[in-house]
């Protein structure tokens, strides 16, 4: 059971960073910069903490022998992977939004 918690923390962390990437970029539409940037700073804290579910998983696997991966930990490795590449995408264009309303 503790194995799908991990996974499952993984994936919940990353799917919020993914949401709170977007409710950024809709801030910047809408012109509020420091509301973009408040909600860029939470969905990197996110993305730290499926980093740090992420990290303490295979971690548990270098010290168990038997090593197998199963499809929720490929499902929620795939999540997180995503949701890194949105909210860096996110940073990016917020980082434009910035330098055109100069």
């Amino acid at each position: 059971m503790k194995f799908e918690q991990e996974c499952f923390q993984i994936i919940l962390h990353g799917g919020n960073a993914r949401c709170i990437a977007y409710d950024a970029l809709k801030e910047a539409k809408k012109g509020d910069r420091a509301a973009a940037a408040a909600r860029m700073a939470e969905a990197k804290e996110e993305m730290a903490l499926a980093g740090c579910e992420h990290a303490k998983l295979l971690q548990s696997f270098v010290s168990d022998e038997t090593l197998s991966v199963e499809m929720l930990l490929v499902h929620a490795e795939d999540h997180m992977a995503s949701s890194k590449v949105i909210v860096e995408m996110a940073q990016e264009l917020l980082d434009i939004y910035e330098r055109l309303g100069d």
